[in-house]
């Protein structure tokens, strides 16, 4: 997942006009990552000296939109959470409620900060879950956690690798696959590798 999204967005916005926050697992990913043009932010999730630094920088970034009287658009920050399920359980408990309060922060509709976070459980992802304008929700082997999500016909996500309930418009979406391996992909998009 959070290969795909990077990728995307390399794809389509100038590192001038996009800054990244990716918390990431796999060191393969972070690597690749970290070559990226503009100087992304790319943070081990099980290092707390790493999740600190992506919290200090999207606290920097809400900050410096608050004081603005029209803050700059030109620059879109977009924080990429591999598996906030792992990432909350990998920390002691003041970490982890720094972490949720920045993030239920960064997700206000009128932060300027898209924040995209894959969670593999609906508990786990603490009030991120919650505070979450967009969902995708995939096939769930959970049918009250599918309920509790608002997805009325669970059935129709089984049998088809991609597809998800997109909210708030309540439709079923399918997501494209690349034919490249997406870290293939990444590594031609960046400046240094």
């Amino acid at each position: 997942m959070t290969s795909t999204v990077v990728l995307g967005v390399t794809e389509r916005f100038g590192h001038d006009d996009v800054r990244l926050v990716v918390i990431e697992s796999s060191p393969n990913r972070r690597r690749i990552l970290s070559q990226l043009d503009g100087d992304p932010v790319v943070a081990a999730t099980e290092r707390s000296d790493d999740v600190s630094a992506a919290i200090d920088a999207i606290t920097t970034e809400l900050d410096r939109r608050r004081e603005e009287a029209e803050p700059d658009s030109r620059e879109q920050m977009v924080v990429v959470i591999g598996d906030l399920v792992e990432l909350r359980r990998s920390h002691d408990d003041d970490l982890t409620a720094r972490l949720d309060d920045i993030l239920v922060d960064a997700a206000a509709p009128t932060s300027g900060i898209d924040v995209i976070a894959y969670a593999s459980e609906l508990d786990g992802a603490g009030p991120f879950a919650d505070a979450a304008t967009h969902r995708l929700i995939g096939a769930s082997s959970n049918q009250d956690e599918l309920a509790a999500l608002g997805v009325p016909r669970p059935e129709q996500l089984d049998g088809i690798t991609g597809r998800c309930w997109a909210f708030p418009d309540d439709r079923i979406v399918q997501l494209a696959t690349a034919d490249t391996p997406i870290e293939t992909l990444l590594r031609h998009r960046g400046g240094t590798g």
